[in-house]
């Protein structure tokens, strides 16, 4: 409410990085950028999701201006967004604004501006039409326009002024032909007045009115109301300037009301608060904190209930940190809570991010970032998870050419360089792996059908390794072989003479690879590719007949990647985690069968994927002593971001009974595997070398596995069922040891709770089907290392396996029912950086 950022600065000067490009008496700000994104669900969808690549061109300028009285800025901008395969999707964002302020005196002026923008809505909106209903976003015109006075009496500032927006929606496009929005349209009115008083040069308090005036052009379709209504915002607050804390910010409290011309509207009065803090603990490190409450127009409803509006209530922080005059890093998360009025729905909504920027020329960067949003809500089809990872390359001209950070050693960066031989040389260890088996199965059924599943379970392996390497810099260059053996397997049976009694085992396995890592200041990142050849048990048989089973040993060759940290724990022992997943592409299994002819042949696809925690010897005296840093630079707070991939796996048992006949007992390991991202939080105490901590984290996940079976004319024969992980959140302790480099090996234990799709097609009856979406809670156990990649920074992989307490079990409600039980578990490896404050 006419409430602005906190501008004094109470913190060292420092080079200015973008000091703009001198035009007349202007300043200029160009910026163009080229970004890549990869999402893994576009429309925003609880089931079915659809994942693409965006490409998008941001150029933008800005001008301001450089009076010592009066000021005047304005800039233009656009996104064109490019979909690689659902170009429907393809939108022309653009905006062009002005603003400025003319000073009547020291102590009065009078400021304004306006915007125009063309934008669109995202498919997340809630009640935003599907894809199916709508073919293309919903795009729309905005117009704003602000104009105010600022004028100070002795110790009083007052602020007063007045706002419109104005929000044209254009019509939609389905395959029925187009979407009439017009009755979205509508205008925003907002009379403002802030009084402040100044206690001292550290608090300002004040108090605030705004009006909130809203008119619609059109009625709802079909109705004869629209949500024209008026209201008012009150409050005081308090304004603080915290010199030896380099703290700045406000919070106000107060009552929010808006009275609805529709009388089915019930009015709303509720508490109205905000917050806005700035702190700088050093003068390369930001951290933001705001909690902000606004009612906002929807579009939500079912039937004849309409929604008047949004309560939203959101906490969040943002921290960015500059780790050299190159680099800088990001992180932000919110959480918001979103009440419906007038209408039985509540969401709640995380939505957290992070990333790099890095110039490799004083005026262009390359950036990566990650955000991750996940949805609940007690309106399950609203309910989502959704990955976006983001790179991008971009061009800004106004940035300073000789900017620096003053000094260097404040942010992280390397004194010296790494002492060389650390990592070279030969070497020989062994290692423990847990993880998935999974195989995607398809082939022929009776009656001219198929069956296609994505089975899997999990195991424990073992391993020898040995290899070579040498450093170019902080470069690595390698070859390793390894030879180990697992029991990692799955298994199904159903007990009927048609259906199948199914396993596959993983047994001894030999492999080469090439590795390429980089040295940081307390290990080694290291990926890998090379082949493998694996030894593999398959049983295939239809229960009448035994006799025809497929029943083999066979070797197959994968191509395998890998992901580790080795960690140097003294001048020639190391322990390294190291992630593997291997693609052993397809093989048949031909059997007996009951489907013409008489012996059919399935396609089995398999993959695995091992996480190992090992020891090595590096031979050779001649090594450098490893770096020491002390343990206790690892107390305190920190956060970080983390991207993970895991294997989702489901013992589901119960029985079924079929059109013929039944029951059948019934019994199957169905798994697959997918990506994950996620933050993370905790706090950290050390002991001598001993570390002891708490942390919190949240991921959103699109994986699942799906079993699919068409028997050709049975409606009551196949069975759709599938498992879906989606949004979670857990605490764990963990408790860790430091070694003398500064490097952290721990153990963690916690609790999580996910959210699970779970569906079950059996009929051509919808109304006999399970849809559901379960919250389940498990125990997450785990380890993994931490290596100091600079001063405050940290690289983290670890790994966890997760049991989930109680099955998801339900009875159909067909004639011949279905008794089903399944029991997920799953497991986990992620990748992340980290900050500690």
């Amino acid at each position: 409410m006419l409430a602005t950022r906190p501008m004094t600065s109470v913190f060292p000067a420092q080079p200015k990085e973008f000091p703009g490009i001198a035009w007349g008496s202007f300043l200029v700000f160009p910026d163009i950028s080229l970004a890549a994104t990869y999402d893994d669900n576009i429309y925003a969808e609880r089931r079915d999701v659809v994942e693409d690549m965006v490409y998008t061109l941001s150029p933008s300028v800005e001008f301001k201006s450089k009076w010592a009285q009066h000021a005047l800025n304005f800039g233009l901008g656009a996104d064109f967004d490019r979909y690689r395969n659902n170009d429907s999707e393809d939108v022309n964002d653009y905006w062009l604004d002005i603003d400025g302020r003319y000073d009547i005196s020291p102590r009065t002026n009078v400021f304004g501006g306006a915007r125009h923008s063309r934008d669109h809505e995202d498919r997340s909106t809630p009640g935003a039409l599907n894809p199916g209903a709508q073919t293309e976003p919903t795009r729309y015109d905005h117009d704003e326009a602000h104009l105010g006075v600022a004028h100070a009496f002795g110790a009083f500032r007052l602020r007063a002024g007045g706002t419109w927006d104005r929000y044209d929606y254009k019509d939609g496009v389905s395959t029925l032909g187009a979407v009439d929005n017009d009755y979205r349209d509508h205008e925003l009115n907002s009379l403002a007045a802030r009084l402040g008083y100044v206690l001292s040069p550290a608090i300002e308090v004040f108090g605030q009115f705004a009006t909130d005036t809203r008119n619609y052009d059109n009625l709802i379709p079909t109705q004869l109301y629209n949500r024209d209504s008026d209201g008012t915002r009150a409050a005081v607050g308090m304004k603080f300037t915290l010199q030896p804390q380099r703290l700045t910010g406000e919070v106000f409290a107060g009552v929010m009301r808006q009275n609805y011309d529709y009388s089915g509207f019930a009015d709303l009065k509720k508490p109205y608060f905000g917050a806005l803090a700035e702190w700088k603990p050093t003068s390369v490190t930001t951290v933001t904190g705001f909690i902000d409450r606004s009612l906002e127009e929807t579009t939500v409803f079912t039937g004849v209930d309409y929604s008047s509006g949004s309560l939203d209530t959101t906490y969040g922080f943002e921290v960015e940190r500059r780790l050299t005059s190159k680099l800088s890093v990001s992180g932000r998360a919110a959480y918001t809570q979103s009440d419906f009025q007038n209408f039985d729905r509540s969401d709640s909504i995380i939505d957290a991010g992070a990333g790099l920027r890095y110039y490799v020329l004083p005026q262009v960067y390359i950036g990566a970032d990650l955000r991750v949003t996940d949805r609940d809500s007690d309106n399950r089809d609203a309910q989502y998870s959704r990955n976006q990872v983001f790179v991008s390359v971009g061009y800004t001209p106004a940035r300073n050419r000789d900017y620096s950070i003053i000094p260097e050693r404040e942010a992280g960066a390397p004194a010296s360089p790494r002492a060389q031989g650390t990592l070279s040389g030969f070497y020989l260890g062994a290692q423990l792996g847990h993880g998935g088996l999974t195989t995607a199965t398809i082939g022929p059924r009776d009656g001219g059908g198929f069956d296609a599943a994505d089975m899997g379970g999990f195991g424990a392996s073992y391993a020898l390794f040995g290899g070579w390497g040498t450093e170019v810099g902080n470069w690595y260059l390698g070859v390793e072989l390894d030879a180990g053996d697992s029991d990692a397997g799955w298994y199904h049976r159903k007990d009927k003479p048609e259906a199948p009694t199914v396993f596959v085992d993983k047994d001894t396995s030999y492999g080469a690879s090439l590795r390429v890592g980089y040295q940081f200041d307390g290990g080694l990142l290291v990926g890998s590719i090379g082949a493998v050849r694996t030894d593999f048990r398959t049983y295939y048989t239809e229960n009448q007949f035994p006799a025809g089973a497929f029943n083999r040993d066979q070797a197959e060759t994968g191509t395998r990647f890998g992901l580790g940290l080795e960690i140097p724990a003294s001048r020639n022992l190391f322990v390294r985690t190291d992630y593997r997943y291997t693609d052993y592409g397809s093989y048949g299994v031909t059997r007996q069968s009951d489907v013409g002819p008489l012996y059919t042949t399935d396609d089995f696809d398999t993959r695995d994927s091992v996480f190992s925690v090992g020891l090595g010897w590096r031979f050779g005296g001649a090594r450098p002593e490893v770096a020491t840093r002390s343990a206790t630079e690892l107390r305190g707070l920190y956060a970080g971001a983390s991207l993970g991939h895991g294997t989702l796996g489901t013992e589901l048992t119960g029985t079924h009974n079929d059109s013929g006949g039944g029951p059948y007992d019934f019994t199957g390991d169905f798994a697959n595997t997918g990506f994950t991202g996620g933050f993370f939080a905790g706090y950290g105490h050390t002991f001598n070398q001993v570390y002891v901590g708490l942390e919190l984290d949240a991921e959103a996940s699109n994986l699942g596995w799906n079993h699919e079976r068409q028997t050709g004319g049975d409606a009551d024969g196949g069975r759709d069922f599938s498992v879906e992980k989606r949004g979670s959140y857990g605490a764990g302790l963990r408790l860790g040891y430091v070694l003398n480099n500064g490097s952290l090996l721990y153990g963690r234990v916690g609790a999580v709770r996910t959210r699970f799709n779970t569906s079950y097609v059996k009929g051509g009856s919808a109304a006999n089907w399970i849809d559901q979406s379960d919250k389940l809670d498990g125990t997450r156990f785990g380890l993994g290392a931490e290596i100091p990649a600079t001063d405050n920074a940290f690289i983290r992989m670890d790994y966890s396996y997760t049991r989930y307490d109680d099955p998801v079990s339900f009875v159909t409600t067909h004639g011949n029912s279905d008794a089903m039980n399944f029991k997920n578990s799953e497991t986990l490896v992620r990748l992340g950086l980290g900050f500690r404050f």
